[in-house]
C-alpha cells in the first residue's frame, strides 16, 4: 500500500480525537464518514497487494 495512503488514514484519526485539531461539529460527521471510507479503501489495497504478491511469487 502507499505508504502516503495510510499515514493520511492515520493523522485522519488524529483529527477525529482532537490531537491535531479541534474540529467545528458541523465538520465531524463528514470527517468521520471520510475516514471510514479511507480505512475500507486502506483494507482493500491491503488485501490487493496481498494477493498480487502471491500470484507474482509463485513458481
Amino acid at each position: 500500500m502507499d505508504i502516503k495512503f495510510g499515514l493520511f488514514s492515520e493523522r485522519l484519526g488524529r483529527v477525529l480525537a482532537g490531537e491535531e485539531v479541534t474540529l467545528p461539529d458541523a465538520a465531524k460527521l463528514y470527517i468521520q464518514n471520510l475516514h471510514a471510507e479511507v480505512e475500507i479503501v486502506t483494507s482493500w489495497l491491503s488485501e490487493f497487494e496481498d494477493d498480487m504478491s502471491r500470484f507474482c511469487c509463485k513458481k
